[in-house]
């Protein structure tokens, strides 16, 4: 399955803390987002944009968001 190689991918991860992210352990997409916005969890302009852009992660969002931070990162570091 495809998740097993991007679960640990820069694409696939948003800010948060370390212990609302232990917290939300690996559940899927459509409950960590429900759980982010009804809860009031820290809300990180990337974050948002993630999930205002994405109504499901799929492997083609996992390959868009690892291609844009990944750029971000080489433009920022250049």
């Amino acid at each position: 399955m495809y998740l097993d190689k991007w679960t640990d991918k820069i694409g696939n991860l948003v800010l948060i803390s370390k212990k609302k992210n232990t917290v939300q352990g690996n559940r899927d997409y459509a409950a960590k987002k429900d759980k982010y916005f009804k809860n009031n969890i820290e809300r990180f302009p990337s974050m948002l944009k993630l999930f205002n852009d994405n109504s499901e992660w799929k492997l083609e969002n996992l390959i868009k968001r690892q291609n844009e931070v990944v750029e971000m990162l080489l433009n920022y570091y250049e």
